[in-house]
């Protein structure tokens, strides 16, 4: 990606990343290395690690955020880009610091999404597979909501809670702050709704072999609650 430029044809396109983190000690160190190879800048947002995820951030070479309590994926998601935002990055690359998004998929999202100047471009397990590694319920769940999303906004995807993506920061700017526990459904649907140019690539992921998910037991089962609360957000107000 040295050579990439602006959908513009003008200077070289500044990228970052943005790669939300708690207590993932035993796999931050080998994302960054990895993911540092392809962008300009890596942001960990630390929310609340109480292990050592914050000193080997910092010595794979990541700039890191911390939060001073534990807040919800949203917020931290939110504070990532506000980041990029605020230091004029052209593109944020977003993936999970538990190692379940394969880096060699890096190169494709973002010469996506800078020479086909995509507004979001996905990592989609179901694109072209089945999503495995995921349970049948969570697979329910993601297959709805997608559908949902799809049909309200006018679009298709079919990966609608990938955290693999990367964003053009130009219309990162318009979009609404999301919600602090689960903001992928409802921002999807206001990136479709407003017309924004999506695409998906087929990726795999592997299940995670360390630390925990940010969907505990409550959040899983509040998840189809909020994410209708958030579509009816989204089409009522926004």
């Amino acid at each position: 990606m040295e050579n990439s430029v602006r959908p513009d044809g003008k200077n070289r396109a500044r990228i970052c990343a943005v790669i939300p983190a708690c207590n993932e000690s035993a796999t931050i160190e080998a994302v960054i290395k990895e993911t540092i190879k392809y962008v300009d800048t890596v942001y960990v947002i630390d929310n609340g690690s109480t292990d050592n995820t914050v000193e080997l951030a910092r010595k794979s070479g990541a700039e890191v955020i911390s939060y001073v309590e534990k807040s919800g994926y949203g917020a931290v998601q939110y504070a990532g880009h506000n980041v990029a935002i605020e230091n004029g990055f052209d593109y944020v690359l977003q993936l999970d610091a538990d190692g379940q998004h394969h880096c060699q998929y890096i190169p494709m999202l973002l010469e996506t999404a800078l020479e086909e100047d995509y507004d979001i471009v996905l990592g989609s397990r179901f694109l072209d597979g089945d999503g495995n590694n995921i349970s049948h319920i969570r697979k329910i769940g993601i297959k709805f909501f997608s559908r949902a999303v799809s049909i309200l906004g006018k679009t298709r995807i079919t990966d609608v809670t990938s955290g693999f993506k990367v964003y053009k920061v130009s219309s990162l700017k318009k979009l609404h702050k999301p919600s602090d526990t689960h903001p992928a459904v409802e921002q999807m649907l206001e990136i479709a709704k407003k017309g924004m140019r999506i695409k998906e690539i087929p990726i795999e992921m592997q299940a995670r072999c360390n630390g925990a998910s940010h969907l505990n037991l409550l959040r899983f089962a509040l998840y189809p609650f909020r994410g209708v609360v958030s579509i009816l957000k989204v089409m009522l107000f926004w």
